[in-house]
């Protein structure tokens, strides 16, 4: 194993990057029956408002299934 890591020093060169926005919705997700069984989950998109309506689906999905783990859904510009 190796445990260094090999560094590159910058040259000075610049260049032209494209970046591109994203929104992710952040949640928890359930997988099983004790509140211990939950996991971090994240979708990402490439425009707000299709990030907004996933959210508000899930919103309705938690109701609908009576979620009772933190069922807070984020949507956020990453």
């Amino acid at each position: 194993m190796n445990i260094f890591k090999w560094l590159s020093i910058p040259t000075g060169d610049t260049k032209k990057v494209k970046a591109y926005e994203s929104w992710s919705v952040r949640y928890t997700s359930r997988h099983s029956v004790y509140s211990s069984g939950t996991k971090p989950e994240a979708e990402f998109f490439t425009n707000e408002q299709d990030a907004k309506d996933f959210a508000k689906q899930l919103r309705a999905a938690f109701k609908l299934v009576k979620n009772t783990v933190d069922n807070e859904v984020i949507v956020t510009k990453s």
